[in-house]
């Protein structure tokens, strides 16, 4: 995980704004309070917006990166559970509802399953929206594709992901400077140099 850890890197100020154009929203998190310009345009081919319905979600939108992941990822197609074939696909199902019903964000490193058997690596991000009631009635969806490993690897979920957008936002701050100071002299030496 640690080289996608450092390809991360490369779009933490996107992962960064997602969350915090989120987080900003009221309570609630209204759909039709989402504003693609404080998203703004580098942010937009990374995002989905799904609709709940009764038995799964409609895609409204999709950018143009996340339908390269796969050909189910595009605009009026659904994603249900008896639709959902393999297991990563229905995984990715079941991780949107339970978004849904928790009404909770959730951020993992995983693979999907495409017909033709490539399994493109990705880092995804699910927030709910319209979450005034019992579910959320909309979702916002980030994918960010990550090069290949070369080796099959498990998924890994983001325990806490205020927690992670805490640490990607340090990782930004922290200067070129300082972590060479802590890798010559040691952490206790930090504020001499």
């Amino acid at each position: 995980m640690t080289s996608e850890r450092s390809q991360l890197l490369v779009n933490r100020d996107q992962i960064c704004r997602l969350y915090g154009v989120w987080s900003e929203m009221p309570e609630d998190k209204p759909r039709q309070a989402l504003d693609p310009l404080a998203l703004g345009a580098p942010l937009l081919p990374h995002l989905a917006l799904l609709k709940a319905l009764p038995d799964g979600f409609q895609y409204d939108l999709v950018g143009e990166r996340v339908s390269e992941l796969s050909n189910t990822f595009r605009r009026g197609a659904t994603a249900m559970a008896q639709k959902e074939t393999g297991n990563r696909r229905a995984d990715l199902f079941r991780r949107m509802r339970a978004v849904a019903e928790t009404r909770q964000p959730e951020a993992r490193f995983d693979a999907i399953e495409n017909p033709s058997g490539h399994r493109p690596r990705y880092f995804s991000m699910i927030l709910p929206l319209s979450i005034g009631g019992g579910t959320a009635r909309d979702l916002l969806v980030g994918i960010w594709p990550m090069t290949a490993c070369g080796e099959e690897m498990p998924g890994e979920e983001v325990a806490s992901v205020p927690q992670f957008i805490d640490d990607l936002r340090r990782e930004r701050t922290s200067s070129p400077r300082a972590w060479f100071c802590r890798i010559a002299f040691g952490a206790e030496s930090i504020a001499s140099c």
